[in-house]
Order: structure tokens, then sequence, then C-alpha cells
């Protein structure tokens, strides 16, 4: 190629990658740093000023500019949050949680669009927070400098008293909701602190898990324990196993109406994984679909199920 040929291509890669960035708002920064480059040195290849080996950065993003555009081939068109009638109880609870300032609890298997749900509730909310607990989080120390971080709080190496404070100061006044996902992984002492800032700051408070969480709550063996917990719930929601209903709206949210493919996946979601299942077959079938330049239909289903699910004959 001649010296005039590898300009023009620089140069047009270079107006695919700004085009891009443009048109899909993406931070150059972002880029930047998935490209393993500093966004100073980015900017200058862009520029036509960058004092490095250009070709590299040249094929980095030539690499990156072919994964979006695959990236974009493969992705579902409607994926986004389909309200289900177990996504509007949930949506109820919370609601009902924060304007009143209650302690709640929504609880069921996993795969049933707990999370999904709580997400869209607290995207447009700038007093609802959500902190996702995890089994690492065992000493009250982690799980309080958890929620300063969903606060969105600096964390300071203060003792659990300072932490407590600083959640406290945070959310008095806020007239705000604190939602605790999978909090099936709370313990006792975990859970009487939340519950002690509920009381103390008036806020609504959401415990969201497995059906452990009521169980929990609920007492058991320990029920004189869990007594202060329990009495303060004033709402509960137990999600169960989806509905036709449900599994039908999350099907159309991806434009999927025909018969046959909606009867598949009332099977699936029966099956396992409920309707986390059922939105990884119908994605991973879409990608199937792209690929074979072909609509979406039952069969792409049935395929990407059989490849989900390695047991499937």
């Amino acid at each position: 190629m001649t010296h005039v040929g590898k300009l023009r291509t620089v140069n047009s890669c270079r107006e695919d990658f700004r085009q891009i960035l443009e048109e899909n708002r993406i931070p150059q920064s972002t880029v930047a740093k998935e490209l393993g480059y500093s966004p100073a040195s980015l900017s200058l290849w862009l520029a036509g000023k960058y004092a490095g080996d250009s070709s590299k950065v040249e094929e980095s993003v030539l690499r990156w500019i072919n994964d979006f555009h695959e990236r974009n081939l493969t992705q579902v068109s409607a994926g986004q949050y389909v309200e289900t009638e177990a996504a509007k109880q949930i949506t109820k609870t919370l609601r009902f949680a924060q304007l009143l300032g209650n302690f709640c609890c929504v609880y069921g298997a996993s795969g049933l669009g707990k999370t999904t749900t709580i997400q869209n509730f607290i995207a447009d909310k700038n007093n609802a927070w959500l902190v996702t607990m995890s089994p690492a989080q065992r000493s009250l120390k982690s799980v309080l400098g958890a929620i300063l971080e969903g606060l969105h709080v600096p964390i300071s190496n203060g003792n659990n008293s300072q932490l407590r404070r600083e959640i406290v100061d945070r959310l008095n006044g806020s007239a705000g909701i604190l939602v605790i996902d999978e909090a099936q992984h709370c313990t006792w002492e975990v859970l009487e602190e939340v519950r002690s800032i509920h009381d103390q700051c008036k806020v609504g408070l959401v415990l969201v898990g497995s059906e452990k969480v009521y169980g929990t709550i609920t007492g058991g063996a320990r029920r004189a324990e869990y007594a202060q917990i329990f009495s303060r719930i004033a709402k509960s929601y137990s999600v169960q196993t989806p509905t036709k209903e449900c599994v039908h709206a999350v099907a159309r949210g991806f434009g999927i109406t025909d018969n046959a493919s909606l009867g598949f996946l009332y099977d699936v979601a029966a099956r396992r994984g409920a309707l986390r299942m059922v939105t990884g077959c119908i994605a991973y079938a879409q990608m199937l679909a792209n690929g074979a330049e072909k609509p979406l239909d039952v069969n792409f289903l049935k395929a990407a199920y059989r490849e989900l699910v390695t047991d499937v004959a």
C-alpha cells in the first residue's frame, strides 16, 4: 500500500471512530480505558499528533470498532425493563415503604425480576439507594461501608459508630428509601443495625432476597432475637413462579408475539431460572437469528435453550 493509501486508511479509521463516539454519546475516556491508553494519548492520536507508535493505536481502535459493530449486530432490540404483574407489586411495595417511611420485605426465588424492578424504580430518584450484600460481607463494618458506598458518601476510616453516624447524617430528612438486596446474606447483627438506622431516620427500608430472608426475620428457632425486626415489617410481598401473563409480557417486550414462541418460553420459565432464563434465552436466540440473517422464531429459541442448558437433549 502506498503512503497515500495508508494515510487514507488511518484518516478513515479516525473518522469512523469519531462518528461512533458522537452518535452513541460514548465518552472518549471510557474507550481509552478499554483500549489500555490514557485519554490524552487517544486524543493525540485522533488529532494526528501522537508521538508513539500510531499503528498500534490504530490496530486497537480498529478492533474496538469491529467489536462495537458486532455487539450492535447481536444486541436484542427491546431488552428494556418490562412491567410484569410481579414488577407492579414490587414497585407498589417500594413506593409504600418510601412514602410512609416503612420497613418492608420482598422475597422469592431467584430469576423473577426483583433486582431489575428495583433498579428501574431507583433509576430516576435522587433519594433512593440500592445496596447489594454478598457472602463476603460478614462483618458489621464491611456492611456499613457498603451502605455508605451505596449512599455515595466517602468511606472514612472510623469505627462502627462513626460509620453509622455518617449513614444517619445522609439519610436523615431525605424522605428516601434504602433497599438491601441479597439480604439473605445479612447476619442478625447486621439486620438489627439497619433496623436501628431505620427507626432513627424514618426512611423507607426494604429487605430483598430469597425465601430465606422472610424465614429469617420471622424468627424460626431464634424467634425472640428477631422479634424487634419482624415487628417492624409493615408489608411483605412474596414473588412466586411467573404466571403465563408475566412471561408473555416479557416476550412482547422483545417483540415476540407468535403463539409457538410464547408457549415455549412459558415452558422455559416453568423449568428453571424463571424470567432470567427466559430473557437469556431470547437474547441468545436473537444472536443466532442475526447471525443467520433470519427473523427470530421458536426454532432459534429452542436452539438457544439447548445450548444454554447442556443437559437438554
